[in-house]
């Protein structure tokens, strides 16, 4: 059992967009935006079995809900998101290894992959 079985309830987001290492990570709750900081840790899906990319967030950014509701929201625009600068891969097993940590990607994360906040007590 990896150190990083996360359950739906868990999830801070999905994937929005990737550029190289850096992703935008569209986020579903509000409530779970207030636990987020600057230089948290993030574990997003891998395109893998067995395995999650690592990111630091580098920026949140938080969209105001428009005060008149019979006004046009441009979807673009209408949700809160981070911004997750990728830093390595962590693997659940490798052959007798369990929990190893790369730095580097094997792969980049797909759209609409599920991110979570990595809490330290399961480091």
């Amino acid at each position: 059992m990896g150190i990083f079985d996360y359950t739906h309830e868990e999830v801070l987001g999905a994937v929005e967009s990737v550029d190289t290492s850096a992703v935008i990570v569209r986020i579903e709750n509000d409530e779970r935006l207030r636990d987020l900081q600057v230089n948290h840790l993030v574990a997003i899906q891998s395109s893998k079995t067995n395995q999650y990319l690592i990111g630091l967030v580098s920026k949140i950014v938080r969209k105001p809900v428009p005060s008149d509701l019979e006004a046009p929201v441009d979807a673009s625009q209408s949700f809160n998101s981070l911004k997750v600068v990728l830093i390595g891969t962590h693997i659940g097993k490798v052959g007798e290894k369990e929990n190893t940590f790369s730095r580097t990607l094997s792969t980049v994360p797909t759209i609409n992959a599920e991110c979570f906040l990595i809490n330290g007590e399961r480091l």
